[in-house]
């Protein structure tokens, strides 16, 4: 256990990403630890670096490509997709509002009413 890692690593799941960007690396990261590491040791001790260096330059490369084929040469092209909104929708992109209190003092039905009714 390294205290650093344990106190810094949960603070990079916060913001400014939500959660869903890091579910799918949980679920790799699983696979690979208790499904393939378990079962086939040798192939995971050879290979499990090298896919773990193979993800960060896929998105690296990626990048590279998307942004020289659409980017470049639209003079700016814009795609709107949910990955690229997300981040501005409800309290991620700006202040959560909270309510304001009613002028019965609280929310939620009258104190003797039946709420079930």
């Amino acid at each position: 256990m390294h205290p650093v890692m344990i106190c810094a690593g949960p603070a990079n799941w916060g913001s400014p990403y939500n959660f869903s960007y890091y579910w799918p690396n949980v679920m790799v990261a699983w696979f690979s630890f208790q499904f393939i590491r378990k079962r086939y040791m040798a192939f995971w001790a050879k290979y499990n670096y090298v896919i773990a260096a193979a993800f960060p330059a896929g998105i690296a490369l990626a990048a590279l490509v998307i942004f020289f084929c659409l980017q470049i040469p639209k003079g700016g092209l814009s795609i709107e997709w949910w990955g690229n909104d997300v981040v501005y929708q409800g309290c991620e992109g700006e202040a959560c509002v909270r309510f304001e209190i009613p002028e019965k003092g609280y929310f939620g039905p009258d104190p003797n009413t039946n709420s079930f009714s």
